[in-house]
Formats: C-alpha cells, structure tokens, sequence
C-alpha cells in the first residue's frame, strides 16, 4: 500500500520541529545521531534525516523507535538491526523462524560446533557485525524493502527509486511507468508565487505546493522538468487510457464519495484542491486535483493567453445535483483541460531534459501529394520543419463521418467531419491523427504559437476579416463543424480532431478562429463532427 501523507502529515510536521536545524539556500543539511563510536549507553535520539544517521542498533536502544525524514517513516531497533516499521512484522516473522530452526539443531547435537565468542577473536568480529549494521547495509536493506513495495504497485522495476532536490534537501518517491519515470509525491520546493493550500504549512507537507504555471516551469529539480501535453498523454495510455487512469494513478485514501482509487502503479494522485488565482482562494480538497503541463497553447507575449490558455490534467468527483433532482452522481475525469495560468496547482516532475523549441526559427517549407490506397483519392501534402501534414481536411468515408449539411459536394470541398472514434481510425496506412504535442510543434515551427492560426489559415472562405496568409501552404479552412445533428460555424472556426481523450465521453480538437491569431485547445463531446488532418508517421 502507498504511504498516505495526508493521515502522517501531522506527526512528520511535528518531528521535523523537534530537529533545531536552519536550510540554506539550495545547500544539503542532515541531522545527526549519536556517535555510535562513543562509550556509555547511546543517546536516544527521536528524529534525524537519513537511515546514515542511524548508527549502531545497540542492545541499548533494543525496541527504541527513530523517524527518518528522507524514508519518511519510523525505523525499530530489533536484534542488532534497524528495521522499516512497515515491514516490522514480516522481519520478526523470519527472525522466528531462524531462531527455531536453530533450536532443532541444537536439540539434535548439532551445536557441539559453537564457539565460546568471548574467547575469539574472529567470534567477536561476527558478533560486532550482526549488531552494528553499517551504513551500507542500512541501505541495502530499505532498498530490498522499497524495491519489493514498487514492484508490487508498479510496472517499474527501478532500484535508485528516491530523488533528492539538491535546492532544499528532501527527497521524493519516484516510479517508472512504460518508459517513464516520473516523482510519485507532489513537489513541495518554495518559489514565489507558490502556496500552501489554505495558506496552512501542514497541507504542504500532505500535498505538497500549489504552484501558478510560470513559476512551474522553473521549479523541477535539475535532470527533471515540467510533462508536456503528450508526456501526459503517454502515461495515461500507458495505464490503460483515461477510464482506468481515473482509479489505477489516484492514491487509495483522502478522496470524497467513495472516490478513492487502488495506486496499481504508486503514483499516488492526492486530491490537493487548486488555488483559484482571480479570486484568491482555494477549493477542492479532497475531491479534485490538476497537475501543470509545461505545454501552452500563444506566446506569453500576449496577456490573454497568459490568463487563459496554460493547460493541466486532473482527476475530479463532484457531489452535485442534476436537473433530474436525483443527487450524488459522480464526473470522473482524466485528461488534459484549460486552466487559467494564475491558478495554483500541483507539480509532478519527470526525468530527463526538458525539450528546447525555437519558436524564432521559422521552418521550411516543401510541398507535395499523397495518394490514399484505400479510394484512390489525392491530397495535397506540406512538410513544415520535421512533420509532414495533409494540407487538406480528408474526405475518406466511414461510419460516424459527414458532409456539410448532409451535402455530398460539401464533402469534395471542405473533406468530412469525424467523430472521435472515427477520426481514430480514418488516416490512411503510415499516417495517423495527432496528438496535441504535435500540433503544438507545429505551432513552434511556423513562428510560435501566438501567430500559428494567422499563418496557418486559408486565405479565403473566412468572415468578418478574418482570413489568414496560409504562409505555409496549410490553408485551414472555416467549415465549422457537426453537434448532435446540427451543422454550424461555416466561415467561423475550423476545428480539428487531436488524439487525446478526456474520459469516457470527451476529447481535445484544435479551434482557429476568425478573430484570433492564436489556436485554442478545447475538449468536445466524442459524438461531434470535427474534420482531420493527418500526420505521416516518422520513418
């Protein structure tokens, strides 16, 4: 089972007092124990920093309790070794059976080999080793411990499972998923613009902090940085896809109306609540959590997307009361969302350098065609920087896909609008639809992202002056899109279909808009009609 911070907050808080020590900026600091060297009986110590601080499980201390910070848990003096308390238990277990089966040896004659360790030397050297663990072997020990808590909840078969931040000193769980390792507690490291939830400390050392995006794009530890969308992505479909994300990453205790999840992979999602940054204060504790992604839809530059267009991903229950009266219904979501960027709220890292775009580069640009094998039609073809795209909506005929206004010619000018299951499915061989990241490299490539939908767009077909210079030969068209049977939005917007799902019933598209230079990432109900761009799969 994961260690629950939420139930151990308060007692870690209060051993943390009891150590008078003071951080310096970015600089390591370790409590100390008693020096196991000294003579006369050790000094009961109640708290020091990591299991190095130990020193010797004297017959002393036999049964005396210590809390290590960095293990975040007690350690217990039992015969000559200091123990784990959560796996106590099992380790009196084998030391039982050691010990009667040694009984039976000595019963059947077979202990006429011992030798009186006060007269030898070398006896006295396997006695001072079986009761004074070194520090190494300390360490080896939570290893095996930890190693076995991982395997049982995870996928991961990682042994260097703790990170230590170098800036303050703590440490965190880790957990590799797939391919990735991510931390598998909520960063708790002070920056401006940075909270405790209800501006208590104790919620910090629970949930960790609630951050706003721009100060979580410069908080992870050094070699770890912030997910962006398809990191994101990558790991809920690792886990089986949002439905199952929903209950296999959430912590297995703190959440509301029986919401709590089974941490199949000890990823421990605790319902920290958000920092809602217009008004100032916080909501959601025990029922929802967002974590930031690094990935931003326009260019700080602008001050309206500054506000509205950072983005995270969240798992929420909500208790409310629906149209019908009936009450208690439940809304499980995973996935990615918009998120106003002053909010605060939690940071989860993940290992390896963070991907460098140059948005200042603008890409070249080589036109061409593509031939679908499965009807014979032809598209226009645009590779912008390392992508190569359809330059034009396809119009390949599936279930759950429609004309315009159920008008066949519609179809030959402006391609189908797809469902979501459908536009799935619908590229042709070696050519898939796109993740939100590659639309976001897409933006990057063009010149960044507060100007991709200017320069992206058609130069014809929009209304209300709001035409493109197709720049790169893409020409997004306006042909709007199909919701519950009702066409709409013809000469307003073109939306596109991404990859990514939010939950059982919705996933994200790309909005550009007549009266916006920048692209919007929105979620829509799966059974609407958005049209698709397909991407060539990388060789």
């Amino acid at each position: 089972m994961a260690w629950n911070k939420k139930t151990d907050a308060k007692n870690i808080i209060e051993n943390l007092l009891k150590a008078s020590v003071a951080i310096s900026s970015c600089a390591l600091l370790f409590a100390c124990g008693g020096d196991s060297g000294s003579s006369g009986s050790p000094e009961k110590v109640e708290f020091v920093s990591s299991v190095d601080d130990l020193g010797a499980c004297s017959d002393d201390l036999e049964g005396d309790s210590v809390f290590v910070k960095d293990e975040k848990s007690d350690f217990v003096c039992t015969k000559g070794k200091w123990i784990n308390a959560d796996s106590l238990d099992s380790h009196v277990q084998e030391i039982n059976k050691e010990e009667s089966s040694s009984s039976v040896q000595s019963d059947s004659g077979e202990s006429s080999s011992s030798v009186d360790k006060t007269n030898s030397s070398s006896s006295d050297k396997e006695s001072s080793s079986s009761v004074a663990l070194s520090s190494s072997s300390i360490k080896d020990e939570i290893e095996k411990s930890s190693d076995s808590h991982i395997g049982e909840s995870s996928s991961s078969d990682n042994t260097d499972n703790i990170l230590l931040d170098s800036c303050d000193g703590q440490t965190y769980r880790t957990v590799t998923i797939g391919s990735q390792t991510w931390m598998a507690e909520n960063l708790n490291y002070s920056v401006d613009s940075s909270w405790c939830y209800d501006d208590d400390p104790v919620n910090c050392a629970a949930y960790g902090r609630l951050y706003s995006w721009n100060a979580a794009m410069e908080v992870c530890p050094e070699n770890w940085h912030l997910p962006t969308y398809d990191e994101w992505d990558s790991l809920i479909k690792t886990v089986g896809g949002s439905e199952s994300a929903d209950k296999t990453l959430k912590s297995v205790s703190g959440w509301m109306i029986d919401a709590d999840g089974t941490d199949t992979y000890a990823f421990t999602a605790l319902p920290a609540g958000i920092r809602q940054g217009a008004y100032e204060n916080y909501y959601g504790s025990s029922h929802i959590t967002f974590f930031w992604s690094a990935s931003k839809i326009c260019d700080g530059s602008y001050d309206e997307c500054t506000v509205y267009e950072a983005y995270g991903v969240g798992w929420s229950e909500w208790w409310w009361t629906g149209l019908n009266g009936e009450s208690g219904s439940h809304v499980n979501f995973t996935g990615l969302t918009e998120v106003n960027s002053t909010n605060g709220n939690s940071v989860r890292c993940i290992k390896g350098p963070a991907k460098v775009l140059s948005p200042s580069v603008i890409s070249e640009v080589t036109q061409g065609y593509m031939t679908d094998g499965r009807d014979g039609q032809n598209y226009k073809t645009v590779t912008i920087g390392s992508q190569t795209w359809m330059a034009e909506n396809l119009n390949y005929e599936t279930d759950s896909s429609w004309c315009y206004n159920d008008e066949v010619s519609n179809c030959a000018s402006y391609g189908r609008f797809y469902s979501w299951n459908a536009a799935m499915t619908a590229c042709p061989k070696k050519w898939h639809l796109p993740t939100p990241g590659e639309w976001m490299d897409l933006f990057e490539a063009v010149g960044g992202q507060h100007i991709a939908a200017k320069v992206l767009k058609s130069t014809t077909g929009w209304e209300d002056d709001g035409k493109g210079s197709d720049a790169f030969g893409f020409s997004a068209l306006p042909v709007g899109g199909r919701d519950f049977g009702d066409y709409s939005s013809i000469g307003y917007n073109a939306y596109f279909w991404t990859s990514s799902e939010n939950g059982s019933s919705y996933a994200n598209y790309i909005c550009l808009s007549y009266y916006k230079d920048f692209p919007g990432l929105i979620d829509e109900f799966k059974g609407s009609g958005f049209s698709v761009r397909c991407l060539k799969d990388v060789d």
